[in-house]
Order: C-alpha cells, then sequence, then structure tokens
C-alpha cells in the first residue's frame, strides 16, 4: 500500500485509502518526469526550458485535473476559485509558456501548518475539502504577501497572508506548472527573489567599502 506525502514525511506506517477528492500527486510526477526534465533548483537548469508541446501536455494534465475536481464538486460548494484556474489553464495549453514555475525543491520548502493549528471546518480553497477530514493532512501555507508602510519608519514592509492554506496534494501541480498562488496569482517564489536581491546589493555595498578604505589606505602610505 503506498504512502501518502504526510506518510512519508512523518515516517508514519501506511494508513487504509479513504474517500476523497483530492488528486493523487504520485501519478501527477510520474507524467511529470516523462514531460520535463529533472527539476531543480539551481538557475542554470531552471533556464533549460521544456519544449512547447511538453507545456502544452503538461498544462492539460493540470486542466484535466481541475475540471475533474469541479464536475466531482457536491452540489452547493463554491467552484469560482476551480473556474478561475481552469479557464487560465486553457489559456496557457494554447500559449504555452513557463515562467515562474517552482521546483521539487521549493515545493519541499514551503512552509507546513501543523495539524493543531487547523482549525474544524477550515477548506482547501481548491479541493474544498476539510483539512481535518484527512487524519493525517498535508497542509502548506504559501508565502504571499501584502505591501504596506510602516508607520513607525515609513519604509516599505511585507505582510503574509496567513490564509493561503492548500492541501500540497492540491496545489502542487499547479505550482509546478505555474508558479504562483492560486488565490493572488502572487509569485510564490517573490520574497526568496527579495532575499537575493538584497544579498546581492548588500554584497556590492561591502565590495565598495573594502575599495574605499584599501584607497586610503594607499593613500596614506603610499
Amino acid at each position: 500500500m503506498a504512502s501518502n506525502p504526510y506518510e512519508v514525511e512523518h515516517g508514519i506506517k501506511p494508513s487504509a485509502p479513504r474517500q476523497t477528492r483530492r488528486p493523487d500527486m504520485s501519478s501527477f510526477h510520474s507524467a511529470l518526469h516523462e514531460l520535463l526534465p529533472e527539476p531543480s533548483s539551481s538557475s542554470s537548469n531552471r533556464n533549460v526550458g521544456p519544449t512547447p508541446d511538453a507545456l502544452r501536455s503538461l498544462f492539460t494534465l493540470v486542466l484535466d485535473q481541475m475540471t475533474a475536481l469541479r464536475n466531482q464538486a457536491p452540489a452547493g460548494v463554491d467552484t469560482e476559485l476551480l473556474q478561475g484556474l481552469i479557464e487560465e489553464l486553457v489559456v496557457d495549453r494554447e500559449h504555452p509558456d513557463m515562467k515562474g514555475f517552482l521546483t521539487q525543491d521549493d515545493l519541499d520548502a514551503l512552509d507546513r501548518v501543523p495539524k493543531k493549528q487547523l482549525k474544524q471546518g477550515e477548506l482547501c480553497p481548491i479541493c474544498t475539502e476539510a483539512f481535518l477530514d484527512d487524519p493525517y493532512p498535508l497542509v502548506v501555507v504559501l508565502p504571499c504577501s501584502d505591501e504596506r508602510i510602516d508607520p513607525a519608519t515609513g519604509l516599505t514592509i511585507h505582510v503574509k497572508h496567513e490564509k493561503h492554506r492548500f492541501d500540497l496534494e492540491c496545489v502542487g501541480p499547479w505550482l509546478l506548472s505555474k508558479g504562483s498562488c492560486p488565490m493572488c496569482r502572487q509569485d510564490v517564489n517573490a520574497e526568496k527573489k527579495r532575499k537575493e536581491i538584497g544579498n546581492q546589493e548588500r554584497k556590492k555595498a561591502n565590495a565598495v567599502d573594502d575599495e574605499d578604505e584599501q584607497d586610503i589606505v594607499d593613500g596614506l602610505y603610499g
């Protein structure tokens, strides 16, 4: 019996399968490996893009998944978010482009939400199933944020959205093909990119300071 991702991460003995509308990520990953190069977080591999035909197949794979979730939704369930994702994937399939997609390493690095922090009745926005209906929920919170001005300093700060939580099985395929939050469409790696830019700017500033200091020393002893 195959283990679900939560059981794998926490070393739990595989449990009996239960009825769920959540997609099976194992089958998605099998198809993904057939379509795309081996995922990697390295910048060099990110620039090695898949072929347009492979992208069309990938978007079709995710589109079929989202369409099945919408069609299987119980009566009265709000499927507006799913419909929006489906419409976007239809456009992507016709005009394939892969910008900002996440790798498996990126998925593994997403913050997990402990079971004790989940509330009764809290739903995954994609499959609309309650997180706690699963005895071993694997829920991630995406690092989306709003820009605000800190009244104390006048500087721009980023305040995270704590509500953008999803079953990893539901949001994983979308992130691996799109890289944006299904709710607000922010680049999930935006914070990571901001930190990288900040680190680069600090390195440049330090290099300039070192050069200026060396010029002073040379002037004194030259």
